[in-house]
């Protein structure tokens, strides 16, 4: 299971106020014409660009392989997979999926013998690893998209913290 917390979004207003320059219409009319230009695509939701958030994602590495996908109007910084394996050694905890205790001791005493290298290659996709993300609605909005109906559970988990969380999530694809 994922964890997923939005901490902050900015841009929502200056992203109207430029629609309103196109459209030429008052302030209290533009959240339904931007309600309206989010549905589109070809430039029409470009404003969705200028909308922003930033998440604190907990999620094992094969769902950041895929998240990586995703580099236009997204930006990430991780917690140092070496950093994190000097902490304290390696439990459980440390793994989405069940991981045989003697994998995980072999894992511990390659850290203990220096041999991190050795130790990094050896952790599973399983391996929980934080980063810190910032992405444009327009990001977003592609990405449930595409990962609506992905069969890995953590798409949709994550699609969900989306809508929960966002400010502004009217804005987003409508869910199905």
């Amino acid at each position: 299971m994922i964890s997923c917390h939005v901490l902050y979004e900015a841009g929502y207003p200056y992203a109207l106020e430029g629609v309103r320059y196109n459209f030429n219409c008052n302030k209290s009319r533009m959240t339904e014409v931007t309600k309206v230009l989010a549905k589109k695509d070809r430039g029409h939701d470009k404003f969705l660009r200028m909308i922003v958030c930033w998440a604190s994602i907990t999620a094992p590495r094969f769902f950041w392989t895929e998240f990586d996908t995703y580099s236009v109007g997204v930006v990430r910084n991780s917690e140092s997979t070496i950093h994190t394996l000097l902490k304290k050694p390696l439990s459980q905890e440390n793994f989405c999926e069940e991981i045989p205790q003697s994998y995980i001791d072999h894992i511990n005493y390659m850290i203990e013998q220096k041999k991190l290298r050795n130790a990094k290659g050896l952790l599973p996709e399983s391996f929980m690893q934080t980063r810190m993300v910032m992405m444009s609605y327009a990001a977003i909005k592609n990405i449930i998209i595409q990962r609506k109906n992905h069969p890995l559970k953590e798409w949709q988990e994550f699609i969900d913290a989306m809508y929960l969380q966002l400010n502004h999530s009217e804005l987003l694809p409508e869910r199905t």
